[in-house]
């Protein structure tokens, strides 16, 4: 009669109070597989979950909303900012999320770049478009026309008909005696320095939206200081329609006063 061998394989072991394969044994997590059956692993196999690489995909498929308007460039900061978050430092496995911040980051950077791009050439065009229609009302002025420069002033469907005597229809009466008496007035101040003027942009074309319409402000100066006060050209670009083409008119014609903050104190 032999003994049993304790190396065989049918031998129990008896764990001991203490021991480390006992203790790390209670904090792993079944796992089952096709090939591999059912297996025991510990927690550092299972990668970590980052939902903030998530978010950030979410946000670069909706910053292709800052192509629609300026503001939403906020959208794509926004996800390359989350992105770089779950991107950050991490010890073992890869978290979950890494790709999707990834991905999210280069959709932000191509749609908020596109967008930048759009707003700025339009602004640009718009600019020059408007300079360029503000710099011909500027020569009507100094013409000394006042009729023309405040037919200008209005939009194509209020406008005299082309066969129209526009100079009769701008003769003084009671109805436009005050319009026409502060239009001169300045159109004679501006035709008088007509001669030795140099009209010129004081600061570069404020392009903007207001009430649905694309807008445009101009500030003038005479930088050969000859009329003293800066011209300011506002105008309004109406889209194309049935009826209409595509075009500018003036929709504010003044002498330019700088916005004040506070009012002035008088003594």
């Amino acid at each position: 009669m032999t003994s049993p061998n304790p190396a065989s394989s049918d031998s129990v072991k008896v764990s001991k109070p203490g021991d480390k394969s006992t203790d790390q044994a209670a904090f792993r997590v079944p796992r089952m597989g096709a090939e591999a059956g059912f297996e025991v692993v510990a927690d550092e196999a299972i990668a970590p979950l980052r939902w903030s690489g998530f978010l950030s995909l979410l946000l670069g498929l909706l910053s292709v909303l800052c192509i629609v308007a300026y503001v939403m460039v906020a959208i794509p900061i926004a996800a390359i900012l989350v992105g770089m978050m779950t991107l950050r430092k991490h010890e073992g496995l890869v978290p979950i999320g890494t790709r999707p911040a990834m991905l999210g980051i280069l959709l932000a950077t191509g749609f908020g770049a596109c967008g930048i791009v759009a707003h700025e050439s339009k602004r640009a065009i718009m600019g020059g478009q408007a300079t360029t229609f503000a710099r011909n009302f500027l020569d009507v002025v100094e013409s000394g026309d006042v009729p023309l420069a405040l037919e200008l002033q209005k939009t194509s469907w209020n406008r005299q008909m082309v066969e129209t005597d526009i100079d009769s229809v701008y003769s003084p009466d009671e109805n436009n005696q005050e319009l026409l008496a502060s239009a001169t007035a300045l159109v004679s101040g501006i035709q008088n320095v007509a001669n030795v003027a140099d009209w010129q942009l004081a600061k570069s074309p404020r392009v903007y939206q207001k009430f649905g319409s694309e807008r445009v402000d101009t500030i003038w100066e005479d930088v050969t200081g000859t009329y003293d006060k800066p011209l300011m050209i506002q105008l309004e670009w109406h889209e194309m329609t049935k009826d209409t083409e595509s075009q500018w008119h003036v929709s504010l014609f003044q002498r330019h006063r700088e916005k004040r903050l506070v009012a002035p104190i008088t003594q």
